[in-house]
């Protein structure tokens, strides 16, 4: 065993009992890194489980990339583009493209006794992915012929159960009147579709549209679904060339983050807000190990003065020092780790901490325990504590081996 592990481990176990005068730094310095590093996991485990919700709802409701008319983008009516088999089949032979759907919507008004609601009516068919909407149904279930599927706040709104009859009505040359029955109601706590999106069969919403019978290939807009999110720059070029080659009509590709721009940018406010958190984290963990470590040398300023006398190189003595740290360092980051991953767990397991679905998409705090940022935060705050050390470390080339040993 080497001179400056063997003192680390004499002043490790020698600082961990209570006559020592350093024991409450010790302790401070270990609690300081234990708190510092659970905070850093929780916030990046908060921030991956916040992203991986809003981003899977999203892709849900919305999918990866839609191609659609651009003039709908501005305009409550609506604008068909011609969704060919040969077209279809086109894009499904992308290597990112994992699903292909068409959808039909209109804009209209649902309307009870007593008040009404704009809406937009989402028309799906057969080849829709109801995986994730089936997954937010509280009640009911899918609609089929002339019924639909609302959202919890507009069932609230309308005073609106399973199985109620509501009047739609819709606005061409001249109102269009249906009359739809409630087969269902979903939750997915975002505000944006929520307030707004109702489902019903892709027939019922095409038969609404001046096109529905003249184009029988015809919807408002086909919705790609990728294997990642984050192929979309990949893909979304390839199927805009398919667009413009099929199509005569302004068909774009337009990606879900162009389309709710708001929606990721909050998301991406994240990510700068746990930067900042883990920076701040980071200081505060250098710092205490600073003041740590100058009380642990100050308290042994007589020991360095008789290693010095008896022949160890200051470079031995500052060795010996930042491995006593780093084993201070190595015990607070297992105390930190043991204390995130069960605040982790807790919150997985019983959703402790709940939150207004209203302004953050989701009823509780979701999180997400991922080992590999674990293991980089980890060895991060290992490496940068101990590099914060070298500098302070250098007071013991000052201290000079007769004065030291005089020292009290």
């Amino acid at each position: 065993m080497s001179l400056p592990l063997f003192l680390a481990r004499h002043f490790y176990k020698s600082g961990n009992t209570g006559r020592s005068a350093s024991a409450p730094a010790v302790r401070v310095a270990t609690l300081g890194i234990a708190v510092g590093l659970a905070v850093m996991l929780v916030t990046q485990a908060v921030v991956s489980g916040f992203k991986k919700e809003v981003s899977g709802k999203m892709e849900g409701m919305a999918s990866h990339i839609e191609i659609m008319d651009v003039r709908a983008l501005a305009s409550p009516e609506t604008y068909a583009i011609d969704a060919t088999p040969s077209f279809l089949a086109d894009i499904k032979k992308e290597p990112t493209v994992s699903h292909v759907q068409c959808i039909a919507t209109k804009m209209g008004i649902l309307k009870t006794e007593d008040d009404f609601l704009a809406i937009q009516l989402k028309g799906v068919g057969p080849d829709y992915d109801s995986t994730f909407i089936h997954s937010a149904i509280i009640k009911g279930r899918m609609p089929r012929d002339n019924e639909i599927l609302i959202s919890r706040r507009q069932a609230d709104d309308l005073q609106l159960n399973v199985a109620d009859r509501v009047f739609a009505y819709f606005f061409e040359d001249e109102i269009h009147t249906r009359r739809f029955t409630v087969s269902g109601i979903y939750d997915t706590h975002m505000t944006l579709f929520d307030r707004n999106v109702v489902f019903a069969p892709f027939a019922t919403v095409a038969a609404l549209n001046p096109w529905g019978e003249q184009r029988p290939n015809a919807c408002c807009c086909i919705e790609v679904t990728l294997d990642n999110i984050k192929q979309i720059p990949l893909a979304q070029p390839h199927l805009q060339r398919l667009a413009s080659s099929y199509t005569k009509d302004n068909a774009k590709a337009i990606s879900v983050e162009e389309h709710y721009p708001q929606i990721f940018s909050w998301v991406n406010l994240l990510d700068i807000n746990m930067l900042l958190i883990i920076c701040l984290m980071v200081c505060v963990a250098g710092i205490t190990m600073i003041s740590g470590i100058l009380i642990l040398i100050l308290e042994r300023a007589q020991t360095i003065g008789i290693l010095k006398a008896l022949g160890a190189s200051n470079s031995q003595v500052r060795h010996a020092f930042l491995h006593f740290a780093a084993m201070i360092i190595l015990r607070g980051m297992l105390w930190g780790n043991i204390l995130a991953i069960a605040l982790i767990l807790a919150q997985q397991q019983w959703g402790v901490i709940h939150l207004n679905p209203d302004t953050y998409y989701v009823d509780t705090v979701p999180v997400l325990l991922q080992i590999i940022p674990l293991v980089i935060i980890n060895v991060a705050t290992l490496i940068i504590t101990v590099l914060a050390l070298v500098i302070p470390s250098h007071i013991i080339t000052r201290i000079q081996p007769a004065k030291a040993i005089r020292f009290e």
